[in-house]
């Protein structure tokens, strides 16, 4: 994720250029009350992808191997021709699926590869988890049926580690081999200790798969208890939760994981997608994460709570990132819960720029990507649940006794932070240019005294005064 810098007014100046970030400086009204913490913005989560091979069903090498130099995953393989059935290897960053092609063949004489792990076909009517829960997840949702039995399958299999998995019932092609693993793993993020790679056989007459096999970071019962962990840390939140309304089951989670949540500069900077700081256990559990943390834990408990939720793979600054659209009764939304949480040396800072967006305002800031990693992702194009509009905090026009109202309303109940969006950047500048004046009759109005300080973003998608609030 790309650092978002931000510049803490009324004296505070930070540029992103050389990351250097001046003390924020509280104000009362025209003087000024200092105390002093630093802020900035994630930096990169370097991602790593998800490498399927497209390659035929008969390679005639000794040797083939595919390096790709821009990102951490390689892929290699070899293939000798000949026999009915082939095999294809994929290196694959289950957090990130983007396709490439790369891959191998061998030949054998059976219709499934051999090898001297253990194998299975998961029964359909006997799954680790019933297939009407898995039909609850989106990807799922828009396969067809025999790459839902097959999906289903394969689901279980990696749920109970099963290294080989028998899947010749369900007429699955390489492409849609292809797809299903990259539905699979976006659907479910508690899918943690897979490994980056897997194999598959597949018909020589037919072209179909008919064996897939799966490698493992971390024994079965070692994930488990990581699992068991995470799932025993979210599970209070989760139950608080569960009689809220939908906007305020997301609200509530959006807000929990970024109280709770430090963004974890080591990790992204590292680049290792195997950090537990790029799964939903960095967030429950060790309360550090990067932005594929942040996105799979959201969504975990978003699915708990009986939400559609997808995460999504794209770019923001120019940079990988994800974050995620959830349906809010039927209608979805973009939301970025990385981006608002921002990095503070002192106490945490909770934004909403994020949160509830349509397309286009997403689209200020972040890019989708087009390389097959994502979903066919639905449609955002309601503000209605946007949290300004929600809350009543959206202006179209600058109107001084409304900002007075709004900031008055937050200071008597002692609110940490003030935030209204406005239509234009010209509107919210008109705000500005009188906020002195707002908070010299807030505090005659409301007889608190505080001071406060003045955030933005220089990448925000929305015209937004955000103040931070401190109570003497």
């Amino acid at each position: 994720m790309k650092k978002m810098v931000l510049s803490l007014l009324l004296l505070v100046i930070i540029t992103f250029s050389s990351c250097t970030i001046s003390p924020e400086t509280f104000s009362s009204d025209t003087s000024s009350e200092e105390s002093s913490s630093e802020f900035e913005f994630p930096e990169n989560d370097h991602g790593s992808s998800l490498n399927i091979p497209d390659t035929s069903s008969d390679v005639s090498q000794d040797d083939f191997s595919s390096v790709d130099s821009s990102d951490p995953v390689s892929s290699s393989g070899s293939s000798s021709s000949g026999g009915s059935s082939s095999t294809g290897s994929s290196s694959s960053g289950y957090s990130s699926p983007v396709s490439s092609s790369s891959g191998s063949s061998s030949s054998s004489s059976s219709s499934t590869s051999s090898s001297n792990t253990s194998s299975s076909t998961p029964p359909k009517e006997d799954t680790y988890l019933p297939k009407e829960e898995i039909s609850n997840f989106y990807g799922y949702s828009i396969l067809s049926s025999n790459e839902q039995d097959a999906y289903a399958a394969l689901y279980n299999a990696i749920e109970n580690q099963v290294t080989e998995v028998n899947v010749k019932d369900y007429g699955v092609t390489k492409d849609s081999l292809k797809k299903i693993m990259s539905y699979l793993v976006s659907d479910h993020a508690e899918l943690i200790g897979l490994s980056k790679s897997y194999n598959y056989t597949t018909d020589s007459g037919s072209g179909n798969v008919v064996a897939v096999s799966f490698s493992y970071t971390s024994a079965k019962s070692e994930r488990d208890k990581k699992l068991k962990k995470a799932a025993s840390a979210a599970a209070p939140v989760i139950n608080s939760l569960k009689t809220k309304s939908t906007y305020d089951k997301i609200k509530g989670v959006h807000d929990w994981i970024i109280n709770n949540t430090q963004y974890d500069t080591s990790a992204a900077s590292m680049g290792s997608s195997q950090s537990d700081a790029f799964n939903i256990y960095g967030v429950f559990v060790n309360k550090k994460a990067v932005c594929e943390g942040y996105s799979k834990a959201f969504q975990y408990m978003m699915y708990k709570l009986g939400i559609p939720c997808l995460i999504v793979y794209g770019e923001s600054g120019g940079v990988y990132h994800s974050w995620n659209l959830v349906s809010v009764d039927g209608v979805y939304y973009h939301i970025d819960v990385t981006q608002d949480d921002p990095i503070s040396a002192s106490e945490p800072i909770l934004l909403y720029s994020y949160f509830l967006l349509t397309d286009s305002d997403i689209k200020v800031t972040h890019s989708v990507s087009n390389d097959g990693s994502n979903y066919p992702l639905p449609s955002a194009t309601s503000s209605k649940m946007n949290y300004f509009v929600n809350e009543n905090r959206y202006l179209t026009v600058y109107n001084r006794d409304k900002v007075t109202e709004v900031i008055s309303k937050d200071v008597k109940n002692r609110s940490k932070f003030t935030y209204i969006r406005f239509s234009s950047q010209a509107e919210l500048d008109k705000a500005t240019e009188k906020l002195g004046n707002i908070i010299s009759q807030v505090k005659n109005d409301t007889h608190v005294s505080f001071s406060y300080a003045k955030i933005v973003s220089d990448r925000s998608p929305v015209y937004a005064l955000t103040l931070r609030i401190r109570y003497s």
